[in-house]
């Protein structure tokens, strides 16, 4: 690998921003370790105000790590703010996030690094597989099968590299496994602070982001070696964990687009009614196909949110 610049700068900044999960970010440690990338890197840790001994497990780990690996706090709570922190922490032009929570498979750093060298890619899309726990019910896989984002973060759009245009048929990159370039993301104002994980639940500030480098002309690549297992925990695969969740893409729905025409007062008794509507076809088909009853209770949740979404002031 070539030395280190003098300036204490590098190709590229692996970056995980975490609050109190020290053992599961340990894991995720282990596998960036084994990264190999043929450019100078480092790995930051963004400690979101953790009290687990996060910060200390992190500084122990850099004594002997393969890279420089750093850890900075951020005590102002939420994952959008978290990640501003980062890109203004980071020392490499290329910054790959990642969530504690994640397997690297061989390679996977090495795929982002080589797209964002490229020039004309600003941003890049790893695949994303979910790992369920062993307890997960039984139709939790063919949900898994047709589902893109969610709790699980799945992002799997096959095997050969595809380009990510606005309006197209593959989504922006997801937070578990995601490349920009750093000064391009800087200079499209970062991640929306009202938006993200934190003390709500509402997703999305890295589509808001992505979305604006699309729209000034970026370029996004699909890259399918570059692939991270997500280790999901058992409380994930609960419907009041997919409610909480989908409540709050709903409201994400709202703040990322707008009320169809800006008329908020119309139509939020229109979601409220989506809402009750999806619900009792959901309850109606809860034992003789949970599969479909599961569809429709996730558009209810998400109609629930943008409900919600019309009372936020």
């Amino acid at each position: 690998m070539p030395t280190r610049p003098a300036d204490g700068s590098c190709a590229l900044s692996a970056i995980i921003c975490t609050l109190d999960r020290a053992d599961s970010l340990r894991r995720t440690l282990e596998t960036l370790a084994a990264q190999r990338v043929d450019a100078p890197w480092e790995v930051l840790v963004v400690d979101n105000g953790s009290r687990d001994g996060t910060g200390a497990m992190v500084r122990q780990l850099a004594a002997a790590f393969p890279v420089p690996l750093r850890c900075v706090d951020e005590p102002v709570r939420g994952l959008a703010v978290a990640r501003n922190t980062a890109l203004d922490a980071a020392r490499g032009a290329a910054l790959v996030f990642l969530d504690d929570d994640v397997d690297l498979a061989p390679g996977c750093l090495a795929e982002h690094a080589r797209a964002l060298g490229r020039g004309d890619v600003v941003l890049t899309a790893g695949r994303i597989v979910p790992r369920l726990p062993p307890d997960a019910p039984a139709f939790w896989e063919a949900i898994l099968a047709e589902e893109v984002g969610g709790p699980t973060s799945r992002y799997d759009f096959g095997d050969a590299p595809r380009e990510i245009v606005p309006g197209g048929p593959i989504p922006t990159p997801f937070g578990a496994n995601m490349g920009v370039v750093r000064e391009a993301a800087r200079a499209a104002g970062g991640f929306r602070t009202d938006l993200g994980w934190g003390r709500g639940v509402v997703p999305g500030e890295e589509t808001a982001l992505f979305d604006r480098l699309l729209a000034a002309g970026g370029r996004g690549l699909y890259l399918p070696g570059a692939v991270v297992e997500h280790r999901i925990e058992s409380r994930r695969t609960s419907l009041a964990y997919y409610a909480r969740w989908y409540r709050g893409f709903g409201r994400s729905t709202i703040r990322l687009e707008g009320w169809p025409r800006g008329r908020r007062i119309r139509n939020a008794p229109r979601e409220l009614w989506r809402a009750l509507r999806y619900r009792i076809r959901g309850r109606l088909l809860a034992r003789r196909d949970p599969v479909r009853a599961f569809r429709h209770r996730r558009k209810a949740y998400t109609a629930e949110g943008r409900f919600l979404e019309a009372f936020r002031r």
